[in-house]
């Protein structure tokens, strides 16, 4: 970066790593199909995260070499930490593999009334705490 808040991009290729750099690429499958829009992450001596392609498959190119921690998630699905979490190490020049497979997670409903100090509400807005999950309540009689 310099002056004005404007990005040196040619310092930012000059900074990336050249050497010591290996990839890590895998595919991630639900009930047999390979799944789209799942996000892998990396922790080690790169952090990293992207959401798998249209044909479940994903590629980090250029991780400096070294031990990372992979992990596969995607809501309404089941991480199993033995599976979709793994320790590998990514070598000079060298390629890992990390293929996983996801499990539905259990669904379930919720019923109930809202209700305040002036009796029924309704066409209120219910979200569900750390999930995309949203509601509307409807107008009963």
């Amino acid at each position: 970066m310099y002056g004005e808040g404007r990005l040196d991009a040619y310092a930012a290729v000059n900074a990336a790593p050249r050497d010591h750099v290996g990839a890590l690429t895998g595919t991630v499958t639900i009930g047999g199909d390979r799944a789209a829009d799942v996000q892998v992450s990396v922790v080690g001596p790169t952090h990293a995260t992207l959401t798998t392609k249209k044909d479940g498959t994903y590629a980090f190119p250029r991780l400096v070499s070294g031990a990372y921690t992979v992990t596969v998630t995607k809501f309404g699905y089941l991480t199993d930490t033995d599976t979709d979490t793994a320790t590998l190490t990514v070598t000079d020049g060298g390629s890992a593999l990390h293929d996983t497979a996801l499990a539905t997670a259990p669904t379930g409903t919720v019923t109930g009334t809202v209700r305040s100090d002036s009796g029924t509400e309704a066409d209120v807005a219910i979200k569900v705490q750390g999930t995309p999950v949203r509601a509307t309540t409807a107008r009963t009689s």
